[in-house]
């Protein structure tokens, strides 16, 4: 268990755990690092064969070890793996149905994983997959992408986690986020993405920030320029519509996995 800096009596909390359970070990940073130092103190002082963290907001769903190291065991070619979540937004409760079969290819758009809940296989990777630090947000995502890039990455269709969804007090609920993610994911892997692919993470990032629409300015540009950044910047704008409409659609049936399963049919063909 890692303490990030705490300031209340987690620190008391956790040693009384472990008087009563001599497999916990605690790791403690005497500032607060942040979600992606910590999970990678966490790894780093692991010492199984396979991998994986929780959030402290969040949990693991009753027979979500049993059922995950199962899945591993019968799927050896798997380097990772994920599970369908239930989403906690106040009372209410849903569950979130991504798509179970999904490539690196798929993970270069949109994150299908979609929680910071992934099981890795350590043998499976020439290095120990570590989360990002660089990453203000977004960096389970980023992480997914690059097992996914050396290995198999699969979800395993049942709700397993238990993600606790806040209006504000959490990093993801910084306005300017979505933006400055998807830059850094751009400046990482946009050599790997096609234009149409940047031109989606740009307009994305632009729209999350302030409302204005990136895909106008663009393909009003793209026109001027040449037919083929037209054709990515209108490949974009026809994605991103689609997206948002399924996403909609998704809210209103209590199914916010539908754009995600949605995105990941537009992507394959």
């Amino acid at each position: 268990m890692v303490d990030d800096g705490s300031s209340d009596d987690t620190a008391e909390v956790l040693d009384r755990l472990c008087d009563t359970d001599k497999r916990i070990r605690v790791v403690r940073n005497d500032v607060a690092e942040g979600p992606c130092v910590a999970r990678n103190l966490g790894l780093d002082a692991a010492e199984g064969e396979l991998v994986a963290t929780c959030d402290d907001d969040d949990k693991w769903l009753d027979g979500a070890g049993r059922t995950m190291v199962e899945f591993m065991s019968e799927n050896p070619a798997v380097g990772a793996a994920s599970s369908w979540h239930e989403v906690v937004h106040g009372s209410r409760n849903v569950t979130f149905r991504g798509p179970i079969d999904y490539s690196a290819r798929i993970l270069l758009w949109v994150n299908v994983v979609a929680i910071p809940f992934i099981v890795m296989r350590r043998s499976a990777f020439a290095v120990d997959p570590r989360y990002d630090p660089s990453f203000a947000g977004g960096e389970d995502w980023e992480l997914c992408l690059r097992c996914a890039l050396e290995q198999p990455i699969r979800s395993v269709p049942a709700p397993l986690y238990s993600y606790v969804q806040r209006g504000s007090g959490r990093v993801t609920s910084d306005k300017t986020m979505p933006r400055r993610v998807r830059q850094a994911f751009v400046e990482k892997h946009g050599e790997q993405m096609s234009r149409t692919c940047i031109a989606y993470h740009k307009a994305v990032g632009d729209l999350a920030a302030d409302g204005r629409s990136y895909m106008l300015r663009e393909m009003a540009e793209g026109v001027r320029r040449s037919p083929s950044n037209t054709a990515a910047a209108m490949g974009a704008a026809s994605f991103l519509s689609t997206a948002m409409i399924a996403a909609r659609v998704g809210v209103r049936r209590g199914d916010p996995g539908l754009a995600a399963r949605v995105m990941t049919r537009l992507i394959d063909r």
